[in-house]
């Protein structure tokens, strides 16, 4: 290992003398993680090298202990045995000390001696970020789908529910256009299950034509009447001379459709102007089958 690279982080780290240790003994300075001896005794720690290291008793070798990383500079003595003088004990005391441009330099010293060793760290560890990153990304995405999914189905429901009513809305007015009076609207001729009008209808005021059964009429629209008693699909419908009375009577014929309790009226609005709805007193007479609405 580079003895420069150490040197310069540990100078700034402990001071000059360091280096002036270091240069003076002549030897190797290396980064040492010591290890128990399967054999017994001191701790043992290998170089990249592959050179067993043991701690040097003589220069404060007892301070390293098992499973701890050491600056040491290693002698042989002149023998085929190294040893390990411990310097500085790399532990967490030790980097959270440093300062930036420290960790820089020894960064930089370690990639350039140790690269085929340290590499595969750092992949493993880009891996494991870039795999967070990702599944990270997915999680967002993933939610994002759902919630466009939830919106679609919202509109889709609501598009659904338009169609409907939309659907619903042509089929009355299809039945409206089908049924429009061909005989003029509320001034046409009233008549009984002959076709004919009722006898004396038209020489009675409205006021005085005889009646036998109370119902609820409402108008809805300009045009338009409602009660629960419209239960016929189709009326024949006339005004009396004072324009006071209508008369509505059912008939497979009639001019007048009825929808959903519901009659158009061509003309009604003439007759009485259309204010906010309103109640209007109605009456059933058995005698000619139909119904007198007091305008």
């Amino acid at each position: 290992m580079n003895a420069e690279g150490p040197l310069d982080a540990l100078e700034e780290r402990l001071g000059p003398e360091i280096r002036d240790t270091v240069q003076e003994w002549g030897e190797e300075l290396t980064v040492l993680t010591f290890r128990p001896n399967k054999r017994g005794g001191d701790p043992v720690a290998v170089t990249p090298e592959g050179k067993a290291v043991f701690p040097d008793k003589y220069r404060g070798g007892d301070n390293i202990k098992e499973d701890e990383t050491w600056v040491c500079s290693v002698s042989s003595k002149g023998g085929t045995t190294f040893f390990g003088a411990p310097l500085v004990k790399l532990d967490s005391a030790f980097f959270f000390d440093l300062l930036g441009p420290q960790v820089s330099r020894i960064v930089q010293v370690a990639l350039e001696d140790h690269r085929d060793a340290i590499e595969p760290y750092i992949k493993s560890a880009l891996d494991k970020q870039s795999d967070a990153m990702l599944k990270k990304r997915m999680d967002l995405l993933e939610s994002e789908r759902e919630d466009l999914a939830a919106q679609y189905e919202d509109l889709e429901r609501r598009y659904e529910e338009a169609r409907q009513k939309i659907k619903q809305a042509e089929i009355e007015v299809r039945a409206l256009k089908e049924n429009a009076p061909r005989n003029g609207g509320a001034n046409a001729t009233p008549t009984n299950g002959n076709g004919e009008a009722p006898e004396g209808f038209a020489q009675i005021p409205g006021s005085h034509y005889l009646s036998s059964g109370a119902i609820q009429v409402r108008r809805l629209r300009e045009d338009e009447l409602e009660s629960d008693s419209f239960t016929a699909d189709r009326y024949f419908g006339h005004v009396s001379p004072d324009r006071r009375v209508l008369f509505l009577k059912p008939h497979p014929n009639g001019n007048l459709p009825c929808v959903h309790h519901r009659i158009h009226i061509p003309g009604l609005n003439t007759l009485r102007p259309f204010g906010d709805d309103e109640e209007l007193p109605g009456t059933y007479v058995s005698k000619h089958g139909g119904y007198i609405v007091d305008l």
